[in-house]
């Protein structure tokens, strides 16, 4: 397994605005937590955040590993 794949420089910055959003939401939530109308504003960033991040993963997560599942078997490919 020799070849390296490119690293994939935008999506540095897609995980920081997903880490940014996180952040956002939460710091609302916390600093505003006495008025009732900011937590469905800052609910908005949380969710999109997370979903960012986890739609990233699991991009990475193929993106690296889908020629090895491809070329090994199951068992050889998860060691």
């Amino acid at each position: 397994m020799g070849d390296q794949k490119s690293k994939l420089d935008a999506l540095t910055g897609l995980r920081g605005v997903a880490a940014f959003s996180v952040l956002f939401g939460h710091a609302i939530i916390n600093t505003f937590s006495y008025e009732p109308i900011v937590w469905p504003f800052s609910a908005r960033f949380d969710y999109f955040g997370m979903s960012l991040f986890f739609v990233l993963s699991g991009f990475v997560i193929h993106y690296n590993y889908a020629d090895l599942f491809r070329a090994e078997s199951l068992k050889a490919a998860t060691r």
